[in-house]
């Protein structure tokens, strides 16, 4: 009878046990759980950075070594390398420590970058910006000129290609503000399926060892201007009036900027203003 008494106390401790444990819902389900491995995504790169130091050349029309005639003229491209074509430019790279810019005067300064793309779904826009530019000259109306882009392909057998072109007085804007203007697009090895932007000319995915973008900045002073420096008389130009060593001032105040852009109606307008050079 004890015996008994035992097991049914036993039966009767176990079940309250199982009611505390269900009524108590202290018990939880089985589970697990691995981990998903869903890898690393890379992140593209775009990258735009000054190459060789820029020159400034003074291709004036009235001097001998501005003229394109054989044993004559000193052809710029030796020292601009690539950047401009041979047949266009002549003249001599200016000395800014001792040349003083006079009315009538033309100028050329070349910029060279190094740029580069990277990613599945990369466009950039190149521009000019002149929201900064100041001038040794009083009068802006009186320069005349165009800031161009050129990209440039190979090594060895180097093809350039003219990107766009913006006239000198839409930059400099009105009065004293300058603007920002678009000389073009690049696109990344990566965007060539890209439906909209499969035709832009392309930037390579890392920086390259040369140059492959220039900016040539062209600026005539006109003749019949009667501006000078600022802080100087802005009357006639005569005697030894200064007019500046600052050649117009421009650079100083310009910057070149790639930027990313999803903007394809933007896309679409500049393709159509270069006459559709690099597809519809």
């Amino acid at each position: 009878m004890g015996s008994n008494n035992r097991r049914l106390k036993g039966l009767i401790a176990g079940a309250a046990g199982a009611i505390l444990l269900i009524g108590g819902s202290t018990y939880a389900l089985w589970s697990s759980s691995g981990g998903l491995n869903g890898g690393t995504i890379t992140a593209g790169s775009l990258g735009l950075t000054a190459g060789t130091p820029s020159k400034l050349y003074d291709v004036s029309s009235d001097r001998l070594d501005s003229t394109g005639d054989p044993g004559t003229g000193t052809d710029l491209s030796t020292a601009v390398g690539d950047c401009l074509p041979s047949e266009t430019y002549y003249g001599h790279e200016a000395d800014l420590s001792d040349w003083n810019i006079v009315p009538g005067d033309s100028i050329l300064e070349v910029f060279p970058f190094k740029g580069h793309l990277k990613g599945d779904n990369l466009v950039a826009k190149l521009s000019a910006n002149f929201t900064g530019a100041t001038s040794a000259v009083t009068d802006l109306t009186a320069i005349s000129g165009s800031v161009t882009a050129y990209y440039l392909e190979g090594t060895d057998d180097v093809t350039r290609t003219e990107l766009g072109s913006v006239d000198l007085q839409e930059l400099l804007g009105s009065g004293s503000a300058g603007v920002e203007e678009t000389l073009g697009f690049f696109q990344s090895p990566e965007q060539t399926d890209g439906t909209a932007d499969g035709s832009l000319p392309e930037l390579p995915d890392s920086a390259p060892a040369s140059d492959n973008i220039c900016v040539v900045l062209s600026a005539t002073w006109d003749a019949d201007s009667t501006g000078a420096t600022a802080g100087t008389s802005t009357g006639s130009v005569t005697g030894t009036t200064d007019v500046g060593k600052s050649v117009l001032g421009l650079s100083s105040g310009i910057s070149i900027n790639l930027v990313q852009t999803r903007d394809g109606a933007e896309i679409d307008e500049w393709k159509a203003s270069q006459g559709h050079q690099f597809g519809a």
